[in-house]
This record gives C-alpha cells, sequence and structure tokens, in this order.
C-alpha cells in the first residue's frame, strides 16, 4: 500500500513581528512508492513557489534506521538517521513553479516517513494534517470513486524473470563479446518515473573469475552494489497508455544513469510496444553506449587489462535491454 504524505515547507528565514506565517516556499510530496520485508522505494517531489535561487539542498531525519541504498536525480549524505540531498549541476537553478523529483531505495525500512524537513538548513514547519484534496459538499459520496479511470493502471512493475540487460565489451581491439546482470528491478511511477535497478553483483561473463574480478575491481559493488538508471516520462506517460495492443512508439528521452555514485544524463532511444493485457515491452532501439570515463571507471579498466594481461580494453560499452512491464492496478477487459 502507497503511504502518502504533503508536507507544506514555510519560508523560516524570516520573521516578522505581528503578521501571519510566510507563504509556502515549496510544496514537496512524499510517498512510500513501494515496500517489501527488507526495502522500499521512496519518492519525492519538490514544487518551488519562492525567488530564483542557484543550489539547494533539502535535510530530514528518518524515524526509523532507514538507510539510502541508491538514489537518482539528487546527490546524497547520510550519518546515521540524518539524510541531506543536494541538487546536482543540472537541477542547481530552482525559480517559482519549478518542479523537482527524485527518488531512492532504502533498507530496513520503518514503513514511516519523516516530519520535520530542511531547506537550504532553515526549518520548514510541520506537516500539513488537511487532505491532500478538498471535498466538495455537493458531489455525493461514491464508495471507490477515483480520479482515474477504471481501466488505467497507476503503476507498473518490471518482470524481471523475462526482462534482460546485456553490455558488449571489446578487448584486444577486435574480440568481442556479450555478458548480461542476472538480477534487474524497476517500476514506473503514478506519476510517470521509471526507475530500473541492476544489481552489480549478478554480472554474468561465463567465467567465474572474471565476473569477480568486474565486481572487485570496477564496480566496487562491496560499497555500490547496484547501478540505477531513471526516466521521467512526463507527458508520454499518456501516450504510452494509449498504445493500443500491438501497437509501437518510439521516445527520444533523457536517462539519469547512477554508477558508483556517478549520475549522467545520457540520451536514451527506447522502443515501447504494448503487447496486450497492460503488458508493455521497453526494449533499445538504439544502444546505449556507456564509457568508463563518464562514470569514473577507468581505472579499474587499467587494472582489469593489467591483471588478465590483455594490450587494450575499451573504455565504451554499448549496452541493449528488453525489459517487460506489467501493470499493478486494473487491467482492460
Amino acid at each position: 500500500m502507497k503511504t502518502k504524505s504533503r508536507l507544506a515547507l514555510l519560508l523560516c528565514s524570516t520573521a516578522l513581528s505581528g503578521t501571519a506565517a510566510a507563504d509556502s516556499l515549496c510544496d514537496v510530496d512524499y510517498r512510500i512508492q513501494h515496500s517489501w520485508q527488507t526495502g522500499a522505494v521512496h519518492r519525492v517531489q519538490m514544487t518551488y513557489n519562492g525567488p530564483e535561487v542557484s543550489g539547494w539542498e533539502l535535510s530530514w531525519k528518518f524515524p526509523g534506521q532507514d538507510t539510502i541504498d541508491s538514489i537518482f536525480n539528487v546527490s546524497h549524505s547520510q550519518e546515521g538517521q540524518n539524510v541531506t540531498v543536494e541538487n546536482l549541476l543540472w537541477n542547481a537553478r530552482l525559480s517559482e513553479g519549478r518542479e523537482i523529483k527524485f527518488g531512492f531505495n532504502v533498507r530496513n525500512p520503518s514503513g514511516e516517513i519523516p516530519e520535520e524537513f530542511y531547506l537550504n538548513g532553515e526549518p520548514c514547519g510541520e506537516p500539513a494534517d488537511s487532505p491532500e484534496d478538498p471535498v466538495d459538499p455537493d458531489e455525493p459520496d461514491t464508495p471507490g470513486d477515483n480520479p482515474q479511470t477504471p481501466d488505467t493502471p497507476s503503476t507498473w512493475s518490471l518482470d524481471a524473470d523475462d526482462s534482460y540487460l546485456g553490455f558488449v565489451t571489446t578487448k584486444n581491439t577486435n574480440k568481442v563479446e556479450s555478458h548480461r546482470f542476472g538480477t534487474l528491478s524497476g517500476a514506473v511511477s503514478d506519476d510517470g518515473i521509471a526507475t530500473l535497478d541492476i544489481d552489480l553483483n549478478t554480472v554474468e561473463t561465463g567465467i567465474d573469475i572474471r565476473n569477480q574480478r568486474l565486481k572487485e575491481m570496477l564496480f566496487h559493488t562491496g560499497q555500490t552494489p547496484t547501478a540505477t538508471v531513471a526516466i521521467e516520462l512526463g507527458e508520454n506517460l499518456s501516450q504510452v497508455q494509449g498504445l493500443g495492443a500491438g501497437e509501437v512508439m518510439t521516445l527520444d528521452i533523457p536517462a539519469q544513469v547512477q554508477i558508483s555514485g556517478e549520475t549522467r544524463e545520457l540520451n536514451s532511444q527506447l522502443r515501447v510496444q504494448h503487447l496486450g493485457d497492460q503488458r508493455f515491452l521497453v526494449s533499445s532501439a538504439q544502444p546505449l553506449i556507456i564509457t568508463a570515463d563518464q562514470f569514473g571507471l577507468q581505472g579499474g579498466v587499467e587494472v582489469l587489462r593489467e591483471v588478465a594481461g590483455l594490450n587494450s580494453i575499451s573504455i565504451a560499452v554499448p549496452v541493449d535491454f528488453a525489459l517487460f512491464f506489467e501493470a499493478n492496478g486494473p487491467t482492460t477487459p
């Protein structure tokens, strides 16, 4: 079940004697999007209403022992229960009406949301207790009333068993090999944020010692075991939902890719096909090219080259994928 809390972050940096509290500086929508026994996915949307600023951070304290495992669209630091997220270069500037969306996976979930937030170091006030949507007294109370149409699912989950993500390496100029990752997880939220988590510990090259070297020398999975891809679909979500069974569309859309704690925005070309019964196939229309230097991995590539006694290993790696998503909500008859 999705837990949702809308918080009004009040501007507290200026106190005016004898006047009411300052207008809301921003609105934050904090949700526990998915949860299970050992983990959860949290989503945050901040709508900024204040004057233009460059650079921001949002801080809070988890009520339990929640630990952020991977995060997208922001950077973060955590000491115990205390968390601070900060802007990246591409989303540093805030102006009135700007929406910032980010999300993260947590371990040891408490199932509770933070109670106090700080924007750029200033206290932001208490959570609003009012309901999210006002009730119209003239509107009859219909059991099960939902603003979404009954046949439109609100979220999708990745079918990990059928999905595939692989990559190609080139060594000694012309020796090309294909590899894959064995464990994937992902979802598409009702606000159109698609996420894919890749368990780097499940890299499979067909050779055990090579798998171990990649985990220890390149990905450093002891510190960063998961790579994350996030895409904000925006208005494209409704177009995807409108596809008939068998119909296909192509999307050119930026993807936020995080590997080893480094996040980069890469252009991706996706092929989306509605397979029927609210099952979708998302595949690479063109391979996504990732280079080791984009994520600070070139040193690890050089270590691998030396250990394996190779003349060269290309730092450019084509990635391809076939991801199957299924609706969590009702399906069209």
